[in-house]
């Protein structure tokens, strides 16, 4: 006994076999990671929150400041006494981004905003709460 399966069935199995590969071929290899350690660059093992910018840096909150990846390198932004530099170097709070692209961030002492294109922080929480006092 012969089982015949109508052309039309087959037509559409073809055809979805077909786009998934298509699908499959299409798709771009993004570059990863597994872990990033104080071996590669990174301030300090412990990594309190991960967030990722429109323009594709990795930051991470460290005990021991500010750290951004590119995907090569970790650039380590730390509190050295400027103004310039982080308020302080325990960064624990969330990370988050602005619509100008300034990164966000929180510790013990307030939040904090750093300015990506000048490389520097700011507490404007606590200067918007003073100029309205």
């Amino acid at each position: 006994m012969r089982i015949q399966i109508p052309f039309y069935k087959i037509g559409i199995l073809f055809l979805m076999n077909l786009l998934v590969h298509i699908k499959s071929v299409g798709q771009t290899i993004l570059p990863r990671f597994d872990r990033l350690e104080v071996n590669d660059g990174l301030a300090h093992n412990s990594v309190y929150s991960i967030y990722q910018d429109k323009t594709g840096f990795m930051w991470f909150a460290t005990p021991n400041g500010l750290n951004r990846y590119d995907g090569n390198s970790i650039q380590i932004y730390q509190y050295n006494g400027s103004e310039m530099s982080l308020a302080n170097n325990f960064v624990r709070g969330n990370i988050v981004e602005d619509n100008d692209g300034n990164i966000w961030y929180s510790n013990e002492s307030g939040l904090f905003r750093w300015n990506v294109m000048h490389e520097k922080s700011r507490n404007d929480f606590e200067l918007q709460w003073k100029s309205g006092l």
